[in-house]
């Protein structure tokens, strides 16, 4: 009669030593933190599938079953990473809410590694379809469409017009953060006190209602 398998001595069976797969959830976590740290590290230029899948302990194929491209990976990695500097939320003021929305957006991006991470991301993107196509509909979509609520639920209220175009209104506020994020050696910095003041030159123009 063979040794039960826990006796010291004995020789573990196949079944006992076989690890399980991990949880997807696992699996996913692990690269998400590992595609973070190679971006903020290395940059897009040095990111790749190969260094992020050594980095989480998974095999190239993985990592290409649940992203399409390193960019789109590249892209996940950063938003998952901030994404509660991202948030959005409608507390019915519409100045404090963009007040809020857009300083935070001007601080993140002022800072490091985020800022230069989101800028090589949108620079990589004009070059890279997959990309492209994973920032316009897993980032810009989903913000855009979330700031364009506030804003009509605002004009709905009577704090703004109703003539007022807000997409218009929302290209000129981003815009403006944007701008100074990528064009180098501009006047003046990207700050929160820029983004809060770009938000009330905006209302203003709008002819808001001037309630803080």
């Amino acid at each position: 009669m063979s040794a039960p398998a826990n006796r010291p001595g004995a020789v573990p069976t196949r079944t006992s030593v076989r690890r399980g797969r991990r949880p997807f959830e696992e699996v996913r976590q692990a690269v998400l933190r590992a595609a973070a740290q190679t971006l903020f590290e290395a940059g897009i230029a040095g990111f790749t599938i190969e260094c992020v899948a050594r980095r989480a302990g998974v095999s190239r194929v993985t990592v290409h079953k649940h992203w399409p491209s390193r960019g789109a990976l590249a892209l996940d990695a950063f938003t998952d990473t901030f994404h509660n500097d991202l948030a959005l939320h409608d507390t019915g003021d519409v100045r404090r809410d963009l007040h809020e929305v857009l300083g935070t957006f001007a601080r993140l991006l002022a800072s490091k590694p985020a800022g230069p991470a989101f800028a090589q991301l949108l620079g990589a993107a004009q070059i890279d379809a997959d990309l492209a196509e994973a920032i316009r509909e897993r980032y810009f979509a989903p913000r855009r469409h979330a700031v364009l609520g506030i804003l009509s639920a605002a004009r709905d209220r009577g704090e703004i017009p109703a003539d007022i175009d807000v997409t218009v209104m929302v290209d000129m506020m981003w815009g403006a953060c944007y701008n100074r994020l990528l064009m180098p050696g501009l006047t003046g910095t990207l700050t929160e006190d820029f983004a809060r003041s770009v938000v009330d030159v905006a209302l203003a123009g709008a002819g808001a209602s001037p309630r803080a």
